[in-house]
């Protein structure tokens, strides 16, 4: 077996790389017998982007369900928007990322009383895929 050395397109010598996005990317093997050079296509498939969202929380400070946020499983979320609304339909808080949290009081700071809230999300990962939902959420006190 013959020691081999390796150049990627990126200046890169080691034998590994990582690769976080699709591309093309190229990479040089020498050794005492030749040199090949092979181009690899990486190709990135999207699953759709699954968002968990609680029924309920209880922000009394006990380290338990304490905020209503939001658990993204998709990894690659660009933009995140969010907007809570009361029965009413006053904006109570907003959210511009996916791992804002809402503690449960009003945008003057005083506690939201205990209740019934909707929600309305929207978003797009980096492969520009587009996603959005909407809920209710019950503070509990």
């Amino acid at each position: 077996v013959y020691a081999s050395t390796y150049r990627w397109d990126n200046g890169n010598i080691a034998p590994q790389r990582t690769i976080s996005r699709a591309g093309l990317y190229s990479v040089e093997v020498s050794n005492v017998c030749d040199t090949v050079q092979q181009v690899l296509e990486v190709e990135q498939v999207v699953c759709g982007c699954q968002v968990y969202v609680p029924t309920a929380f209880t922000p009394n400070n006990d380290g338990i369900n304490d905020g209503f946020t939001f658990q993204n499983y998709a990894h690659s979320v660009e933009s995140f928007e969010c907007i809570i609304l009361n029965r009413w339909g006053s904006v109570v808080a907003e959210f511009n990322s996916i791992t804002d949290v809402w503690n449960g009081d009003l945008q003057n700071g005083t506690a939201a009383n205990a209740g019934v809230y909707f929600y309305k999300y929207s978003g797009e990962t980096f492969l520009s895929e587009s996603f959005k939902g909407q809920g209710t959420i019950q503070l509990l006190r």
